[in-house]
């Protein structure tokens, strides 16, 4: 394997770890803190609206190789410095502005990485969902232990470990180089330039509905569950369940489909992750949320394995960092208004009702991705 490979390898799975100690736990985190109501749907919209925020600035300042990766040097070290702080606050405002600071910074940087695996990938002529399988395995390994560490010494302890990997990644960030090709190039992308692609505007709108449906629930199903008798230990466990089908998904993928198959294998996806919202709209008992739960390791892995490189094929790799931010940020405004509603929604009717209205909305989604034309997968070459 090339030297760039393994670093970016490394790079996803120590980024992916950092995240699964923090991000999974934060509803759990502000519960812990007596956070209900509007002030919790503040805090939790707080979230999208800043990440489409942070993708637009971001996304502005990235553009070739070498420029992107100083931005994501400066953002590494906002996000592991929010962190450490993170767990010794309890004052309301205060965790309000370090939750935007992560939230600025957190969605983007994945959104800058993405975009560089999918340049660094094309060049060395490898597949990334091998490289996204790498973060996929670092969550299982982190949202499992980070479920037990926190059920034991504290949420405290759990983001300060979890910032501690942000320092490898901030090496590797210095360590990773673009060519000298893309170096000659110097180009410079708008976001104009990537809406001008109508099929990518179709695209959005799905992903809009369908995908922005999904993390809202995602945002809100620890709460859910730990209102039907679940622990923290156990959320983590749960949680680990469904990352072992996504890696198994992402891994099988990756070995043996071929690039025609990706449009079928989306919708199939997208599809498993809307069953399990309308599921969860039905009054089931714990046990059978649980047993549910591979579903979202199902739906998951088959888009991860699948969608940037649709994105890669719908475009061309020098757009795609560009492509992912916009489609962060459209996805941001809709996730922003649901966190909001979603704790109005479910302590003054149901979480089942909260879950039945994301499910109506995501299955327009897939809908609306059905009839897009995806010839151009025809070229059965790996990406």
């Amino acid at each position: 394997m090339k030297k760039e490979v393994i670093k970016l390898n490394l790079l996803y799975f120590l980024r992916f770890f950092g995240d699964s100690m923090f991000f999974p736990f934060l509803a759990l985190y502000f519960t812990s803190c007596s956070f209900e109501g509007v002030r919790l749907g503040i805090l939790m919209s707080s979230i999208p609206v800043f990440q489409v925020t942070g993708n637009f600035v971001w996304g502005k300042l990235s553009g070739k190789m070498s420029k992107t990766l100083i931005v994501m040097r400066v953002m590494i070290i906002l996000e592991f410095t929010s962190m450490i702080i993170f767990g010794f606050v309890k004052e309301y405002y205060l965790i309000l502005t370090l939750t935007i600071i992560v939230s600025f910074v957190n969605n983007p940087f994945f959104n800058l990485q993405d975009g560089i695996a999918a340049k660094v990938s094309e060049q060395e002529h490898t597949n990334y969902a091998k490289t996204r399988m790498c973060g996929s395995l670092a969550y299982l390994i982190g949202v499992v232990s980070a479920g037990f560490l926190a059920d034991t010494f504290g949420y405290s302890f759990v983001f300060i470990l979890g910032a501690s990997s942000y320092v490898i990644c901030l090496v590797l960030l210095f360590l990773l180089k673009a060519t000298d090709e893309e170096e000659k190039v110097g180009e410079k992308i708008s976001f104009k330039e990537v809406l001008k692609n109508r099929k990518f505007v179709v695209y959005m709108i799905f992903f809009l509905l369908t995908l922005g449906s999904y993390n809202t629930g995602e945002s809100y199903m620890s709460k859910y569950l730990q209102s039907l008798g679940l622990g923290v230990d156990q959320w983590g466990y749960v949680f680990g369940l469904m990352m072992i089908f996504e890696i198994v998904i992402i891994f099988v993928v990756s070995k043996c489909a071929k690039t025609t198959y990706y449009r079928i294998l989306l919708i199939v996806g997208v599809a498993a992750l809307t069953i399990r919202m309308g599921l969860s709209a039905l009054p089931l008992p714990l046990w059978a949320l649980i047993a549910i739960a591979p579903l979202r390791g199902i739906g998951w892995g088959l888009f991860l394995a699948t969608h940037l490189n649709i994105i890669k094929k719908m475009l061309n790799s020098s757009l795609a960092t560009k492509a992912v931010a916009i489609l962060g940020m459209v996805q941001g405004f809709m996730i922003g208004i649901m966190n909001f509603c979603a704790p109005l929604i479910y302590q003054n009717i149901s979480y089942n009702i909260l879950y039945l209205i994301l499910f109506g909305m995501a299955l327009i989604g897939i809908l609306v991705l059905i009839p897009i034309d995806m010839k151009f997968l025809k070229n059965n070459q790996k990406v």
